[in-house]
């Protein structure tokens, strides 16, 4: 379960960096751009009885694969083991990875309340956006 967490919480690090730096040439910014795909996130989620479980999940998964950068995201976990790995471990650890990660927080995405989730803004330091108080 901990180390779950911490694999969850890195990983959703590299995923904003990763996603930020992609929106720089977006002209919506990056709050607005998660927002637009948790939101749609939720909105399948929720609308269970307009298609089936795995109808569903097909979806949020085209969801995911846009908001998140399992390649990046999975070299950053792996951190310095990455450069150990042969190119058929490293394609079979990203999709380990991005189904664990998936399964995670898309649990999170159908327990959490859409009506009480609230971004906290964002920061733009130099050329790379990041988290921060509005």
């Amino acid at each position: 379960m901990k180390a779950t967490r911490v694999v969850l919480a890195v990983a959703t690090t590299l995923v904003l960096v990763s996603l930020f730096e992609a929106s720089t040439a977006v002209a919506i910014g990056p709050t607005d751009q998660i927002r637009g795909h948790v939101d749609e996130m939720y909105r399948l989620v929720s609308n269970a009885s307009e298609r089936s479980a795995s109808d569903r999940q097909m979806a949020v998964r085209k969801v995911a694969d846009r908001m998140f950068d399992w390649p990046e995201m999975a070299k950053g976990v792996l951190g310095k083991h990455w450069q150990e790995r042969t190119p058929s471990e490293r394609d079979e650890f990203i999709g380990l990875f991005a189904s664990v990660f998936e399964r995670a927080y898309l649990s999170k995405i159908q327990l959490a309340d859409a009506e009480h989730f609230t971004y906290l803004g964002e920061a733009i330091e130099g050329n790379r956006p990041g988290s921060g108080p509005p």
